[in-house]
């Protein structure tokens, strides 16, 4: 019998195979599109969302798990385990941390730890997996906890967008700007740092981009501690 059941949210996008193999709980966000609500990974699949997103003229918006999602799963974590411990997408990018708690605290029947990624999606799901690896073992609430944290200051998330065309029209830069960025492919790199993504560098075209971020990996795996 495990000690500690993981919970986690869909933007860790851990593959479902991993989910299954380590007993990994994910509470999904809301997508809302057209009217409609879709459980992400659950209602809507990442292959139906991007083909949609081609598709519709309208973009769709976010919304954090209720707490109602999470009070009920506690519930039932709560009769196979000795305690739980919940990491989620960071809180400068959704309420979903806010409503993990307010939800432990409602459960209350065992130890509910609730925890800040500080990182997202394939980042977030490093932390996650090394947390049910530690689970798997049979390790207590704190040694399971401990695992997770120290994963945290060693993942560093970078990205690179393909096209504008998606920022520009949730309004977050205008016409003119992904206009520039088409004509000159002008490719930005993000950084997800302190809970929020950030800018880390723009450069010209997707194979310069990756190229950049690829040196990054190198100087960082360079610099590590027994290299």
């Amino acid at each position: 019998m495990r000690r500690v059941a993981i919970v986690t949210d869909s933007a860790a996008c851990i593959p479902k195979d991993l989910v299954e193999e380590l007993n990994i709980s994910v509470v999904p966000f809301r997508l809302i599109w057209s009217g409609a609500s879709f459980r992400d990974g659950v209602d809507l699949s990442p292959t139906e969302f991007y083909q949609q997103l081609e598709e519709s003229k309208e973009l769709p918006t976010t919304s954090q798990p209720p707490i109602s999602d999470f009070e009920a799963l506690f519930q039932k974590l709560s009769s196979q385990v000795e305690a739980i411990l919940c990491i989620h997408v960071p809180k400068e990018m959704s309420a979903t941390i806010n409503n993990a708690r307010i939800a432990a605290r409602r459960v209350g029947s065992i130890p509910i730890r609730v925890m800040d990624s500080r990182i997202a999606v394939s980042a977030q799901d490093f932390v996650v997996v090394a947390a049910a690896l530690a689970a798997a073992q049979g390790k207590d609430l704190a040694e399971v906890e401990a695992a997770a944290r120290a994963l945290i200051p060693r993942v560093r998330l970078l990205a690179t967008l393909d096209t504008l065309e998606y920022i520009r029209r949730s309004g977050r830069i205008n016409n003119a700007l992904a206009l520039l960025g088409a004509i000159f492919q002008i490719k930005p790199i993000i950084q997800f740092e302190d809970g929020m993504g950030k800018l880390f560098a723009k450069v010209r075209t997707k194979e310069r981009a990756l190229q950049r971020m690829i040196e990054v990996v190198e100087e960082d795996i360079g610099s590590a501690p027994g290299h």
